[in-house]
């Protein structure tokens, strides 16, 4: 069974109620501050519902919007970047999934991700540390989320062990991504990443990066150089989706 399997023993209402109200101990932010007990209660009594789609559905994604899904075959990386697989292409339905849990903290939406994810193996067991991609601390404070960390515990639920959001730190804010070039990209992250106190215990060990989306690379490749630079023994990356430039 793959490591991103999520067995459905209770309606899907009822896994998003615990996925949007159990606190992780390394976030500590409640899932999604606009939903309430009340309403989780409710829903267990209203017809299941497609997260995609919202049409009724007796899983978290129905099978059209499932279908819908364009799967990854080999990993795609640039010159300067780690090895880098992504298990999708950033099209509907995941984009509109990826976008509510990183800008609304809607995670509500991680079942339906979890489906998208559970058809792919994952195999990452050589990996001995699964780094989450940090972001500054007043972006964190702002979305009250760090969408990398949930989807590396979504994908690795038997190794949360291995994942450490305490040794890459964002220490400087940046200009946010989305419609800027490739060199405006590397620009814009330059000595953006740095290792907390903790980077002993990176070196000589196998990590992995883990993203929701890879656009360019080039913040998987800043963040691998500066891994790497610390004496990591080796860098590769994960995301849950890929844009398809």
């Amino acid at each position: 069974m793959p490591l991103c399997h999520v067995p459905r023993p209770l309606p899907t209402a009822f896994i998003g109620y615990s996925l949007v109200f159990t606190k992780e101990k390394d976030d500590n932010r409640p899932m999604n501050e606009k939903f309430s007990p009340l309403f989780a209660v409710l829903t267990l009594f209203l017809p299941e519902r497609c997260r995609a789609c919202h049409r009724p559905s007796a899983t978290a994604l129905c099978p059209d919007c499932l279908a819908a899904v364009t799967y990854c075959g080999e990993g795609k990386s640039d010159a300067g970047e780690p090895p880098c697989r992504s298990l999708c292409l950033y099209q509907q339905p995941v984009a509109g999934l990826i976008h509510r849990l990183k800008y609304t903290a809607d995670r509500g939406v991680l079942p339906a991700l979890a489906a998208i994810a559970a058809r792919c193996d994952i195999g990452d067991e050589e990996a001995d540390l699964i780094i989450p991609v940090p972001l500054y601390a007043d972006r964190l404070k702002q979305r009250g989320l760090n969408q990398s960390l949930l989807l590396a515990q979504l994908l690795f639920p038997r190794r949360r062990w291995a994942i450490r959001n305490d040794i890459l730190i964002r220490h400087r804010p940046t200009t946010p991504q989305t419609g800027l070039s490739g060199a405006a990209r590397r620009q814009n992250l330059g000595d953006a990443f740095s290792l907390a106190s903790k980077s002993e215990v990176i070196h000589g060990k196998r990590l992995l990066l883990v993203d929701d989306v890879r656009t360019t690379g080039s913040t998987l490749a800043e963040c691998g150089r500066v891994l790497l630079a610390h004496g990591a023994g080796s860098v590769s990356c994960l995301t849950f989706a890929r844009v398809d430039l």
